[in-house]
């Protein structure tokens, strides 16, 4: 880890990592315009978001109207529900085929190939079913065409845009190897990883947050967003608090999804979380069991194989939003300008060293008691602190002591009846104090009364008040 290179976007020598990631082999430079390439991600992210809407709403519908037809009831068995929605599913598949087919037909017609054969009839096509409502189910999904089209126009746009930000080449590197979609979808629900909107500094907790990763703890009890949902228990203001998102949690699932099903580092975070969230089950008392084999009732006492994929998937999708955080703030630290001094807070003092220079201060000796002892073994002591401290006091204190009238100072008896004979005998020439105000006072009034001498001092005239009787 030591002999690796911060990188500064992928620019020349220099590297890529986060952790413990390989270095990166890709090379680019940083964009000049950074935010008019966010601002063009989030763009073409919303535009694909809502063809994707209008394409799911469309297919459930579809969905929905085939079910009914076939006889689909709330109060049917759970089994029986469920082959009829299969079968509604097969009958979509079917025409989504035909539609692709009918595609490449036309594909190669305009490129003037030879036409082939007449194509054999798909496995569902010839069902009654789909005989019956075939029609209903192709002329719905050739509606939606031009809507697809839209969407993978989208996300090429987004894919295109993203491998030109700075941390794409450790994105490519470290987690999809194919395509930058996924970063185009991070970054355009959360931005700019650097700061928000309004200019404040965004941190991991806050990204998570955003990507509806974050659990929420209320009264003792912590659960993700979608187990709130699930169980219930938040108010209005509770949710407002938690942040969560259903549809950008989904957008993240889905990227832990390919992730898990993807050979790499993150899918051993994922298999090391599992056996670790297995470890703790079975620490807690609960069994481990599919859902459908789980009584009713208990449910206290069991989990769900599924509870556990999940929580280690989440658990990896952190390590992802983190990490791509991470590799952020590496990538785009040399995109800010060097000419903006930094913010005067503790926090940017390393900065601003790092940046501009250090400043070195010399630290003058402080009045301790330490010092006061040095001072009365000697000014030897002092002197040499003195020299430490500047170099005019050492110059002071090259000069001869019997210059400066400086008397050595010597420990004093303490002032009882025993220590008069001491200092009798000591024969020290203690003169004594003077009070400061009467010698400052004497040479003050002489100059007064010196200036007194030399100024003729007039009489001050009283002059009547006005009044009426003297007005004239």
């Amino acid at each position: 880890m030591s002999n690796r290179t911060l990188t500064n976007g992928g620019a020349v020598d220099q590297t890529v990592f986060v952790r413990n990631d390989q270095k990166s082999d890709v090379i680019a430079a940083p964009p000049p315009h950074l935010p008019s390439i966010i601002a063009d991600i989030r763009r073409a992210h919303r535009d694909r978001k809502f063809a994707m809407a209008v394409r799911i709403s469309i297919e459930n519908m579809l969905g929905s109207f085939l079910r009914a037809q076939s006889g689909w009831r709330k109060d049917l068995p759970k089994a029986q529900r469920a082959a009829i929605k299969k079968k509604a599913l097969a009958a979509i598949a079917t025409g989504k085929k035909i539609i692709k087919r009918e595609e490449k037909l036309a594909a190669s017609a305009l490129s003037g190939a030879k036409p082939r054969a007449t194509p054999k009839p798909l496995a569902g096509e010839t069902d009654q079913f789909f005989t019956t409502y075939g029609g209903h189910i192709i002329g719905t999904l050739r509606g939606l065409t031009i809507n697809c089209a839209m969407e993978d126009s989208s996300a090429s746009e987004m894919g295109r845009l993203a491998r030109t930000l700075p941390v794409a080449p450790w994105f490519l590197k470290n987690i999809f190897s194919t395509s930058a979609l996924q970063l185009g979808v991070i970054i355009g629900e959360c931005g700019d990883l650097t700061t928000w909107p309004d200019g404040n500094k965004m941190t991991v907790s806050q990204m998570r947050k955003r990507l509806g990763l974050a659990p929420y703890t209320k009264d003792g009890v912590t659960r993700s967003g979608a187990g709130w949902r699930r169980k219930g228990g938040l108010s209005k203001d509770d949710w407002i608090g938690a942040g969560y998102n259903q549809e950008r949690r989904s957008l993240m699932y889905v990227i832990g999804d390919l992730l898990v099903k993807k050979k790499g580092p993150y899918r051993d975070i994922y298999l090391k979380r599992k056996k670790d969230e297995l470890a703790k089950a079975a620490a807690r008392g609960l069994t481990v069991r599919p859902s459908k084999d789980i009584p009713k009732g208990s449910e206290s006492e069991f989990i769900s194989k599924k509870q556990i994929h999940l929580m280690a998937q989440r658990y990896m999708e952190q390590r992802v939003a983190k990490d791509v955080f991470l590799a952020w703030r590496r990538a785009n630290d040399s995109t800010r300008p060097v000419d903006a001094l930094p913010a005067a807070t503790l926090s940017a003092q390393a900065e601003r060293s790092a940046t501009y220079g250090a400043i070195t201060k010399t630290e003058l000796p402080s009045a301790t008691y330490a010092a006061v002892k040095a001072v009365r073994g000697g000014h030897a002591a002092l002197d040499a602190q003195k020299a430490d401290a500047s170099p005019l006091s050492s110059a002071k204190a090259e000069q001869p002591r019997a210059r400066r009238r400086v008397k050595p100072l010597c420990d004093l008896p303490g002032a009882t009846n025993s220590g008069r004979p001491e200092r009798r005998v000591a024969k020290m020439n203690v003169k004594p104090n003077r009070t400061l105000l009467r010698a400052s006072l004497k040479p003050v009034a002489a100059k007064a009364a010196k200036r007194r001498t030399k100024i003729a001092l007039k009489p001050i005239l009283r002059v009547s008040a006005a009044t009426h009787s003297n007005a004239g």
